[in-house]
């Protein structure tokens, strides 16, 4: 049996001569020889000695057909489905170096060289090779007869990140003749799995919750130190989590779902940014999910507003049944907000730390009391709230007082800069005082009979126009209460300013620079001398002339400050005549009368009787006004004067 020109020595075979004794003989031949020559054609001869000379045959030539496919065995990666036999190659269950396995072909010998070439697709579209057998290196060995197959790890690394859904093919070919001329070795059916992998993906996180299971928003804020991470990835995968550069441990992505979260415990009061790092495939990162833990201070409340924007103080009032709680708690974090024990809904805390919560429904004329519990760690309540819903009331002003306590009527005036206002206003609730369009920065609070009172000081000479304004409600502002304010007056009337004047009818008068003189009312017999007038002469008096002719006489006439108020009056005059005289003096202010006095009663005797007489009302009260009423007593006829040379008016 020779093999084929180029054919190692172990493809030729030459038997050892034996004796013919029977005309057909049967001559084996080892099948090594078959596996030197598959495909080849080979030489047969035989050789015959006879007598000791021997004569070969003419050489038989025959073609060595191959071995079928269906003969040939595949090789196998045990840590494929159905190991190894089934279609798939699920690479995502891998935890260390998968399994490769190759059984014995016929005609399988020791020394013959192998190959196995392993192709597929990376995750990234790129090739992957790898050669697991290559002459020399790789030949049939004792061992691999004696157990029946071969093995070898594959790396796990490399087909982890094999391209879900590709092919992977292994590639197997055998030196049947151990050639180690690749080219001449028998190619085995190829094995093809399709992958089943993980994809590349990047990873997520997409949510973070407190300990509680309140949901921290990305960028927020938290009072808790755990926290739990959640986010998605690679099925089957595993992701790293750090704080920064911190690991702070490792999640499994769900093999179903896809998602991973991780609970994080004993995190720093400060900011803090996580990511997800893939432990999978290229190692991805995540975006940063950021977050910060704020101290865990309780919630306040601060303030609280009624629906007119005024402020209501702890065990304040208010006449709105709708208010607005502000308050203070760590950043971002939430406050459940109760009336009573009755809650009215959540607030967050913004980045200032400031929330605020409307609460309505307020019950008229009951106490209510308002918290915040903080929905934080160990939930602590804030400092509680106080108030009263009313009625509402228009404010009034209903008195005005000077500094002495007299009253000062609506219209009226004062010298005094100094004033007192009592009003009406809803009980416990506060009015300010206007001044015109000017509050006058002063505020009362009505008693709980709801009235209130306020003092106003410095007030200037001029026309005052007071109004309270209701700190509550809609801010309803009172009708006005006007009042002058006066300049007290030093002055000494002589009425040398005064011309040549002569009043006999009522409401006539006559005016000087300071004063002003105007007929009241007569009563008596109509004269032209019963009047009151200055005269011509040199001596310039307010000369009151009464012409009687019956007992029912009367002059009454007034002498007015022009401008100012005094608060007291000197007068300098003259009795001038035969009869009996009444005068009395009455102190005006504002048309009032605020002291009334006899200025003089007595007979005139024909003679020139003084009056002088310092007078001042008794409780102090400025005036402006000096009225005078003149009576004779007789029902004779007669003429009797009453001359005022000066009045000094005094502050």
């Amino acid at each position: 049996w020779t093999g084929a020109p180029g054919t190692a020595a172990g493809g030729s075979h030459t038997t050892p001569a034996r004796p013919i004794s029977e005309t057909t003989l049967t001559i084996e031949l080892p099948v090594t020889v078959l596996a030197f020559n598959l495909g080849k054609t080979v030489t047969v001869t035989y050789t015959v000695t006879r007598n000791g000379a021997p004569r070969t045959s003419l050489p038989l030539l025959l073609n060595v057909g191959t071995l079928p496919d269906s003969s040939l065995i595949l090789p196998v990666i045990m840590d494929a489905d159905d190991d190894g036999e089934g279609p798939e190659f699920n690479v995502g269950n891998l935890t260390s170096n998968a399994t490769y396995r190759m059984g014995v072909w016929p005609l399988i010998a020791t020394g013959q060289y192998v190959w196995l070439r392993l192709k597929g697709t990376n995750a990234d579209g790129s090739d992957y090779n790898l050669q697991i057998h290559t002459a020399p290196g790789s030949m049939v060995s004792d061992k691999w007869l004696e157990q029946g197959y071969y093995e070898r790890s594959i790396a796990f690394a490399g087909l982890r990140n094999l391209k879900d859904g590709s092919p992977l093919t292994m590639e197997f070919k055998a030196a049947f003749g151990k050639s180690m001329n690749e080219s001449e070795a028998v190619v085995f059916p190829v094995r093809t799995y399709t992958i089943k992998a993980f994809e590349d993906v990047r990873p997520e996180i997409t949510e973070s919750k407190d300990s509680k299971g309140n949901e921290i928003a990305k960028g927020g804020f938290t009072v808790d130190t755990q926290i739990t991470l959640s986010g998605a990835g690679a099925k089957g995968q595993k992701v790293q989590i750090k704080d920064g550069t911190t690991v702070k441990g490792e999640a499994t992505v769900n093999l179903t779902t896809g998602l991973w979260e991780l609970t994080l415990t004993g995190l720093s009061v400060a900011a803090h940014s996580f990511t997800a790092i893939a432990l999978y495939g290229s190692g991805q990162v995540s975006a940063a999910w950021t977050l910060t833990v704020t101290a865990s201070n309780p919630p306040t409340i601060t303030s609280v507003k009624d629906q007119s924007n005024w402020n209501i103080p702890d065990n304040g009032h208010t006449v709105h049944t709708s208010v607005t709680l502000t308050g203070s708690a760590p950043d971002g974090q939430k406050v459940e907000v109760f009336l009573g024990a009755i809650s009215k809904g959540i607030a967050e805390a913004g980045p200032d730390r400031t929330w605020t919560r409307t609460v309505s429904g307020l019950s008229l004329d009951v106490l209510h009391t308002l918290k915040a519990v903080g929905q934080y760690a160990n939930n602590p309540t804030s400092n509680l709230w106080r108030l009263t819903a009313l009625n509402g009331v228009r404010p009034a002003i209903t008195a005005a007082q000077d500094s002495n306590g007299q009253p000062i009527s609506n219209g009226g005036s004062t010298p005094d800069t100094r004033i007192r206002l009592t009003g009406t206003a809803n009980t416990f609730l506060e009015v300010e005082i206007h001044d015109g369009a000017t509050s006058t920065g002063k505020k009362a609070r009505a008693d709980d009979k709801g009235i209130w009172t306020v003092e106003l000081t410095g007030l200037t000479p001029t026309k005052h126009v007071f109004k309270a304004k209701a700190l509550y409600g809609s801010g309803t502002e009172s009708g006005e209460w006007i009042l002058n304010v006066v300049d007290l007056v030093d002055l000494v009337e002589d009425f040398q300013s005064y011309p040549e004047a002569q009043a006999t009818n009522p409401r006539e008068f006559f005016e000087g620079t300071n004063t002003k003189v105007t007929l009241n009312a007569t009563l008596g017999g109509a004269h032209p001398d019963h009047s009151v007038l200055v005269p011509t002469d040199s001596r310039r008096v307010l000369r009151a002339c009464s012409f009687t002719r019956t007992s029912q006489n009367l002059l009454a006439y007034s002498l007015a400050l022009k401008q100012g108020r005094a608060k007291s009056a000197t007068i300098s005059g003259l009795y001038i005549g035969f009869e009996r005289g009444h005068i009395k003096l009455e102190l005006l202010q504002d048309n009032l009368v605020v002291e009334s006095i006899v200025l003089f009663e007595g007979d005139g005797n024909g003679s020139h009787i003084p009056i002088d007489k310092e007078i001042a009302p008794l409780n102090g009260q400025a005036f402006d006004t000096l009225k005078f009423e003149f009576k004779v007593i007789t029902s004779e006829e007669h003429i009797t004067w009453f001359d005022i040379k000066t009045v000094t008016f005094k502050t």
